[in-house]
Order: C-alpha cells, then structure tokens, then sequence
C-alpha cells in the first residue's frame, strides 16, 4: 500500500543540509522526489530516494541497477513502440519509472526515431537510432532499427 504523506516547501540558503520529519507512516513503500532550484528558480538538480517501512522499521532502498526493456529491438516506420525505463533497487524489488516526470527520454537521432516523455518511440525514417533515458544520475539506451513501412 502506498502512501503519500504531503509536505511543505522550505527554503534556507544557508545550508546545503535539510532534514524533514513525518509522525505516522503506515507500513509500506515511499519515494520521495527532491529538487533543488537555484534562486532563479531554474531546476539545478532532482533526487529520488526510495525507502521501506516494516515492522522492524524504516529500511532504505537504493537504486543498484536502471535498464530501459523494449519487447522488440525494432519499429516500422510509421508505428510506435514502448519503451519501459525500469529501476532494480537493493531490497530485490523493481519498479518502472518510465512516466515519471524525472525521466528524461531522448534520441540521438530524432529524424530516424522519435521518443515522447512516457518513452514510447515512433518510427520517423528506415535506420538505426539510440534511444537513451535517464534517471536519477543513471543512464540507460536501447538501439531501435526502424524498418520500412508494410502499409
């Protein structure tokens, strides 16, 4: 069961330390998502940390692995795929974050494959492109090959 506890902003420019206290949690998953903006208010960084609640107590997880999985290698062109951006942490489980507003999708050639922020890609033009996702300080790529159209 997943909760989602609300909390408040802060801002204090004179540490690079903030520490955030919640009474109550349930039993379960929590991830929070962190950003530091610069006083711009431009977004200088973001974080995710993810960590469990047991009856032993409070058990951090931590990202130990992030690979992007498609059910094929290949698209025609004209068709979409998707693409699933999945985070391994060291409890054993996994979880996919393909639509997080964290991940960032982009191709190295957008004229061959284009990919939209949930990670699904779109045959452009017949080639071969690399489609990369990162997330959380990870990186990860697929290499699509965009066939002919059959239509």
């Amino acid at each position: 069961m997943n909760h989602e506890p609300e909390f408040g902003s802060w801002c204090d420019f004179t540490t690079l330390e903030k520490s955030v206290e919640y009474d109550g949690l349930h039993l379960g998953e929590y991830t929070f998502h962190v950003k530091a903006k610069t006083r711009a208010n431009q977004v200088s960084t973001e974080a995710v940390r993810s960590f469990s609640v047991t009856s032993g107590g409070i058990a951090p997880k931590e990202m130990v692995s992030f690979t992007v999985i498609s059910s094929s290698a290949s698209v025609n062109q004209g068709d979409a795929l998707k693409l699933t951006a999945t985070v391994l942490y060291s409890d054993g489980t996994s979880e996919d974050v393909s639509n997080r507003t964290e991940c960032r999708w982009t191709s190295k050639n957008p004229s061959i494959a284009a990919v939209d922020a949930s990670g699904s890609v779109r045959g452009v033009a017949q080639g071969t492109a690399e489609i990369t996702v990162s997330y959380s300080g990870y990186e990860a790529s697929a290499s699509i090959e965009v066939l002919p159209g059959g239509r």
